[in-house]
């Protein structure tokens, strides 16, 4: 994990100083699964972006149409992505400054 950390970091600071452009990363709404690292033991893989350094923005993203709070029909075996919408909110409290875009499927199909 201490590499993830690093190279964003490092990318980050390479956009910004070089383009003057920030770098984010899409969160998404997968079942990925667990963290098994025991730093960020039972951390949802795709919400790991919110350890990085604050300067690489999160774009939670949704797929298909579905909203973060419409019924999925299962999609990624989840009922509703408000998982997703909780991350957000959770991120957008704890570190203000990071930017936070929600970013949702337009055209899937």
């Amino acid at each position: 994990m201490r590499r993830y950390r690093s190279y964003s970091k490092l990318s980050n600071r390479s956009l910004l100083r070089r383009y003057d452009k920030p770098c984010l990363i899409k969160c998404h709404c997968s079942d990925a699964g667990k963290c098994s690292e025991s730093q960020y033991e039972d951390t949802d893989f795709n919400f790991l972006p919110k350890y990085a350094d604050e300067r690489m923005g999160i774009l939670p993203h949704t797929v298909q149409t579905f909203s973060m709070t419409d019924p999925t029909s299962g999609t990624y075996n989840k009922g509703d992505f408000k998982e997703l919408m909780k991350f957000a909110i959770d991120v957008a409290r704890e570190q203000p400054d990071r930017r936070n875009v929600y970013y949702p499927e337009t055209a899937y199909w």
